[in-house]
């Protein structure tokens, strides 16, 4: 299934997304914007937070996974999930997604979705 499928079965819901124990956005989820189609790699999240809109922008995930009895996704941006799909040597790899003066915070991270 595709990601925006998924999204869209959320629509209203509160969502909470966390790295770990870090909760990094919590709130309503009202709409996404799928940014591929702008030639850009990322999903954009509105998410309603008391009176204020934020949006979150998550990068089109190594991996996904979703169950749906727990209204729960997975987006997976650990190393290893997206050398199984290309012939990059890994240390190749590693320099380009750490030779930014600061690395995304969800490199090399999951990222847990859960909506309720």
């Amino acid at each position: 299934m595709s990601i925006d499928k998924m999204f869209e079965k959320y629509f209203q819901k509160k969502i909470c997304i966390k790295i770990g124990d870090e909760v990094i956005k919590e709130g309503n989820f009202l709409l996404f914007r799928n940014m591929l189609l702008h030639q850009n790699f990322f999903y954009e999240l509105h998410i309603r937070r008391k009176e204020k809109i934020d949006i979150l922008k998550l990068p089109y995930p190594f991996e996904m996974e979703e169950h749906v009895e727990d209204q729960l996704i997975y987006f997976d941006y650990r190393l290893h999930k997206l050398l199984k799909t290309c012939d990059i040597p890994k240390e190749l790899l590693e320099k380009l997604l750490t030779d930014f003066p600061e690395p995304h915070r969800m490199y090399n991270n999951i990222v847990e979705i859960q909506f309720t």
